[in-house]
């Protein structure tokens, strides 16, 4: 069997990156998981990104959080960028203590441990594609489908270290629920682990802590975390 060759699909997700047009299908489309990270690896490596976080998704879908595509509430984001946008509500971990590298998974202790300040978030899936991977190989490739990430107002001076595990949160105005974030920061972590380890001050995702809404242009959508602040964003 022929060595999978990453570099034609990230060459070409690069090139999506930089002109904003959508691909057709990725060439080579990776088979595994560990091929599709290696996609990604040459992708940030082209765009000379380097990742300041790792998100994660319930569906098993993993990714690097780039500093370009985070943005504070309030944002309008042109629906031209992010076509079939669907918005997820979230949270960000920022890291008081780093995750080195690691030849072994990192125990939930230690991730938890590690964990700082946090705020109410909203991601929003795009892809680089014009329809959306099918394989997890695929969604891997393309950065996991990270389009935007807009966050509530960082945390105030001294602020503690919420418990994740109890979250209480209200997605697009509705009712507030108590969520455990946990899972979601464990598999953001272990892609961390992965491509290498996060200094102090990188973050975790965890992303669709409750169903996804569909975003459509001129709607918007709003995250509240008690004690983590108001996030919201819509589409122009």
């Amino acid at each position: 069997m022929p060595r999978f060759d990453p570099l034609p699909a990230a060459l070409a997700l690069a090139e999506a990156w930089r002109t904003g047009e959508f691909l057709a299908a990725l060439p080579a489309s990776p088979g595994t998981a560990r091929q599709g990270s290696a996609v990604v690896a040459a992708l940030l490596a082209e765009l000379d990104l380097p990742a300041v976080g790792f998100r994660a998704l319930p569906d098993g879908t993993t990714g690097p959080l780039l500093d370009s595509r985070l943005f504070a509430s309030g944002t309008t984001l042109p629906s031209s960028a992010l076509p079939h946008a669907t918005a997820r509500a979230a949270v960000l971990f920022r890291l008081a203590r780093a995750l080195p590298a690691s030849a072994t998974p990192y125990t939930a202790r230690r991730v938890l441990g590690a964990l700082g300040t946090a705020q109410a978030a909203i991601d929003i899936g795009a892809w680089r594609t014009q329809a959306e991977p099918t394989t997890l190989p695929a969604r891997l490739a393309d950065l996991g489908g990270l389009g935007a990430v807009v966050l509530a107002s960082s945390p105030r001076a001294g602020a503690t270290t919420p418990d994740p595990a109890a979250l209480r949160l209200a997605w697009n105005g509705g009712k507030l629920q108590v969520l455990d974030a946990r899972p979601l920061l464990l598999a953001a972590a272990e892609a961390a682990r992965l491509a290498g380890g996060l200094p102090a001050g990188a973050a975790l995702l965890a992303a669709g802590l409750l169903p996804p809404v569909a975003l459509a242009p001129g709607q918007g959508v709003s995250c509240r975390i008690v004690g983590l602040g108001t996030a919201t964003a819509a589409l122009a």
